[in-house]
């Protein structure tokens, strides 16, 4: 088992995207991004359906071209083969995405200013 506590590893207070993979096993990864107020975000096509939780923070996601509001406890599934985006509001916000690791690719995600 293993336990990771999102608190210890959070980055907020006006820094830029960071991201952390505190849980990764042959089948499963738990990813924590941090994004700062105003950043947005684009990730590519994944080859798995994932989960995002959003740990803190307001926002926008566009998934497929769909665009919804987010914010605490908001929880996201991402159809595979979609690519999706991630905005923030004035605040940090971070999120917890959960994914199978065959349907992570990283290089296809990509910052956009």
């Amino acid at each position: 088992m293993e336990i990771a506590h999102i608190a210890d590893i959070e980055q907020i207070g006006g820094a830029r995207t960071s991201k952390t993979v505190p849980i990764m096993t042959e089948e499963v990864m738990a990813t924590v991004l941090t994004m700062g107020p105003g950043e947005t975000l684009a990730f590519g096509d994944h080859k798995q359906d994932g989960v995002l939780h959003v740990v803190n923070g307001t926002g926008h996601i566009s998934v497929g071209g769909k665009v919804g509001r987010v914010g605490k406890g908001s929880l996201i599934l991402v159809p595979k083969g979609k690519t999706y985006f991630l905005c923030t509001s004035e605040d940090p916000m971070t999120v917890l995405s959960v994914r199978p690791v065959n349907g992570y690719d990283s290089n296809k995600q990509k910052e956009m200013k």
